[in-house]
């Protein structure tokens, strides 16, 4: 489990220390602020894949941009150093450090390249990372450097379907993971029968239907649920939701936040969410009542052009709410 994070000259943030990280980490705060690039730097920092910029580029929908890299950097000053810095498990010490010069200004004009340093306190293993002129990390790993579990994955409004597909190709040859994945999708509509593959086409049969309905037809709610569900049995032991109120009803957010919670504690996956909705928050608290494992709520504030955190336990967030203080701003 990831239990800080310090970030330097990354995006919107100059530094910024996060600490004392629980297994459900809620992000709020006025927009503008800095809490995706907190998300994309938990997952920089915890997905150790030759995609991983990739991967934020596609995101942000960048790859095209000819800002594109210098985005990356504090003020576009591509002469800053970008680090991130965490703590997972008692064991990792990660940092990455980028290359002071921009790499293209467009996918066919290449400038010169960066470079993407790890550095890790376990076994006394070093890793390394340079983009190739087809966008990918080249990584120099040394064996047992990164545990798989540290595996992460970023989840946003305009998730990549082809993430959804590829996670769920690896679940649907395994009949427990299926299974499982059939159980929690019951538990999100029981009409559901089955999920699978028709062709390359990702579908869901229904009770009393006689055709499987095209994932893309159905509400963004249950999309998200089951993005959510395939990165969790895919393997992924970090969850990282960017926005999660996007689209989604506020009827099924109760369903959402319930098995947000009750996968958090059965397979020990840890989750960084963020949100504007007030609506969200409510429903969020009134659910983590019931909950046994560590929640906090951090908001994210811009005072004096410095971005800065405030940090809430549930029991504080539980205070702010029944005292209707407005705790996004």
């Amino acid at each position: 489990m990831l239990k800080n994070i310090d970030i330097q000259n990354y995006r919107a943030i100059k530094h910024i220390s996060l600490n004392n990280f629980a297994n459900i980490n809620i992000f709020t705060g006025a927009a503008n602020t800095g809490k995706s690039s907190i998300l994309e730097a938990v997952y920089f920092l915890c997905n150790v894949n030759i995609d991983t910029l990739n991967n934020i580029l596609k995101i942000r929908n960048f790859t095209d941009e000819k800002d594109m890299f210098s985005a990356l950097f504090y003020d576009y000053n591509i002469n800053n150093i970008i680090k991130i810095n965490g703590f997972i498990d008692n064991q990792i010490t990660c940092s990455i450090s980028s290359g002071n010069s921009i790499v293209y200004d467009s996918l066919d004009n290449w400038l010169n390249i960066i470079k993407i340093n790890y550095d890790a306190g376990f076994n006394g293993s070093t890793y390394s990372a340079v983009l190739d002129n087809k966008l990918k990390l080249q990584m120099k790993l040394d064996d047992n450097f990164f545990p798989p579990d540290y595996s992460a994955e970023y989840l946003a409004s305009f998730s990549n379907y082809d993430t959804l597909k590829n996670n769920l190709a690896k679940i649907l040859v395994n009949n427990n993971s299926k299974k499982l994945l059939n159980k929690y999708l019951r538990e999100f509509d029981d009409n559901i029968e089955d999920i699978m593959f028709i062709g390359n086409i990702i579908s869901v049969s229904y009770k009393h239907l006689s055709n499987a309905v095209n994932i893309k037809s159905m509400g963004k709610g249950f999309y998200t649920y089951l993005t959510i569900l395939s990165a969790v049995l895919s393997g992924s032991k970090i969850i990282i939701i960017d926005e999660i109120e996007n689209g989604i009803h506020f009827s099924l957010m109760k369903k959402i936040i319930d098995n947000i919670i009750k996968i958090s504690e059965e397979k020990d996956i840890q989750f960084f969410i963020s949100t504007h909705s007030k609506e969200f928050l409510e429903i969020f608290n009134n659910q983590i009542q019931k909950a046994y494992i560590n929640i906090k709520l951090y908001n994210i504030y811009n005072k004096n052009n410095t971005i800065n955190a405030i940090e809430y336990t549930k029991d504080q967030i539980s205070s702010m709410i029944y005292n209707q203080n407005e705790i996004r701003d």
